[in-house]
């Protein structure tokens, strides 16, 4: 709920966000400092799952679905903005 700090600092407001802030912070942190691969998969796999329980939480997401990037056209579909809704995210 709040617009996102330049590049340089959204690690660091992370961890500054309400409710699970700090455990993302955290889990991404011990994901890009792990040095052994095999343990990579699972840890990613939490911090999705954790983001979807979250988006379902918030009431943006009603999706079944366990895989994360299915979530987006939902949550895209409940824009009330007409506009906003058809902005393409990937151009800006």
């Amino acid at each position: 709920r709040r617009y996102r700090p330049f590049y340089k600092w959204m690690h660091r407001a992370l961890r500054e966000l309400p409710e699970q802030g700090a455990w993302f912070y955290d889990r991404i942190l011990e994901l890009v400092d792990t040095r052994e691969d095999a343990l990579k998969p699972d840890r990613i796999e939490a911090l999705c799952q954790r983001a979807i329980g979250m988006l379902r939480q918030e009431g943006l997401s009603a999706s079944e679905s366990d895989y994360l990037p299915d979530h987006g056209p939902v949550i895209q579909a409940g824009i009330k903005d007409e506009a906003l809704r058809a902005r393409n995210v990937w151009v800006g």
